[in-house]
């Protein structure tokens, strides 16, 4: 079964793996669990992809920025 994710980043290998086990152990099938997994969206302000109103694509890592920080990043 090939499994795929929307989460960015090899340090999310280890949690899908995680979950992958952890729903293989309770009885969920491999196919069903990689189903769920595929569809698991990055947690909003985390390495998620955003389309700007100019058409590009960035990634939004912003969850535990500060206000300052965000100000001088936009503006760069």
């Amino acid at each position: 079964v090939a499994i795929q994710t929307q989460l960015i980043g090899k340090h999310m290998a280890t949690p899908v793996a995680a979950a992958l086990t952890a729903a293989i152990h309770c009885g969920v099938p491999l196919s069903k669990a990689a189903e769920v997994i595929a569809l698991s969206e990055p947690v909003n302000g985390r390495l998620r992809p955003m389309k700007i109103p100019s058409g590009a694509i960035v990634w939004r890592d912003d969850h535990c920025s500060s206000l300052p920080t965000l100000e001088v990043a936009l503006q760069a």
